[in-house]
């Protein structure tokens, strides 16, 4: 039996943890690579909000499974707020208006009114970019990213629509943001979709109907 020395077993024992702390670093690394590349082959099947809200917890999706199969005799509000959000809210009849809107701004809301016919949408962008400003660019986000357009649109999930051509036209843009808004809505994750979303309270008093 071959004996260490105590200085040989703690020179042994440190290596070890230094190797199995690489070790795991490398795994981490490994897995964070594996998500990219996913990103990068869904954006180039077109299919960009798939991947939206990837970094989101899953915890917060799985509180929600099992909240709904806890049995109560009482009604569960997480179920029933997410099943609210899956419906589309419309006003029958009514048109919104954008008080003291110019006449650029009231073209995008009846088009967006047109191919939605739903106001939460209209309240949605109207909190991401009050302007209505298909030219809007963000200040530089944490991550590095930007925001562009009329629904603020993130360059680090969107950046194979917002550096096109079609980009620049500003119907592209709301046929664009409706389908976000639709995929959003599905998932029941608005909130965090359009963190503007905070402000959708006030947006609603910016407009009247008729």
């Amino acid at each position: 039996m071959i004996k260490m020395s105590t200085t040989k077993k703690e020179r042994f024992v440190r290596l070890a943890l230094v190797f199995s702390f690489l070790f795991l670093l490398g795994m981490v690394h490994i897995k964070k690579e594996a998500q990219t590349q996913a990103v990068e082959l869904c954006v180039e099947k077109s299919q960009p909000y798939v991947f939206i809200a990837s970094h989101i917890p899953k915890s917060d999706i799985r509180e929600v499974e099992l909240q709904a199969n806890k049995p109560s005799g009482k009604t569960n509000k997480k179920i029933v707020q997410k099943e609210n959000e899956q419906k589309v809210p419309r006003r029958e009849g009514k048109r919104p208006y954008k008080k003291n809107a110019t006449p650029r701004q009231q073209e995008i809301i009846d088009y967006a009114w047109d191919l939605t016919g739903c106001s939460d949408f209209i309240y949605t962008i109207e909190s991401e970019n009050a302007n209505w400003n298909p030219g809007e660019v963000s200040k530089r986000n944490r991550n590095g990213s930007y925001d562009y357009g009329i629904c603020q649109l993130c360059t680090k999930w969107h950046y194979n629509f917002i550096y096109t051509e079609e980009f620049q036209d500003w119907k592209a843009q709301v046929r664009y943001c409706w389908g976000v808004y639709q995929d959003a809505r599905r998932r029941g994750i608005l909130k965090t979709t359009f963190y503007g979303r905070e402000k959708l309270n006030r947006s609603k008093k910016n407009f009247y109907w008729k």
